[in-house]
């Protein structure tokens, strides 16, 4: 059996972009990471790349993490995307219809099979 990647939510930096990476199950179990990785995006303004390649469960707070980036990155004024968006996570933001808030300012959505 593969070994599972552990939940997390971690920021890289550099001089031209905030990259958040999530992988495992997104809940409130990283509230602090949230947090964190929120203020980081708040604090650098500069465009956001968000990658969910290796995310495995969206729960009500992943959701509210991305609508918080969402609404970070417009207040800024900065670009996000997301990044590699598993077809099941891109199925549920369909449903709830978050689909469309989540590619505001032109900004599109990958979505990875």
């Amino acid at each position: 059996m593969p070994s599972l990647t552990p939940s997390s939510i971690t920021v890289r930096r550099d001089s031209t972009a905030v990259v958040v990476h999530l992988s495992g199950e997104i809940d409130l179990s990283l509230r602090d990471q949230a947090g964190d990785a929120l203020a980081a995006i708040a604090e650098a303004g500069l465009p956001v790349v968000v990658d969910l390649a290796e995310v495995r469960l969206l729960g009500a707070p992943g959701i509210a993490f991305l609508l918080q980036c969402e609404r970070i990155c417009a207040e800024t004024g900065v670009e996000w995307i997301a990044r590699d968006v598993p077809a099941v996570i891109a199925r549920l933001l369909d449903v709830l219809g978050l689909h469309s808030v989540l590619h505001r300012d032109g900004s599109r959505m990958s979505m990875s099979s």
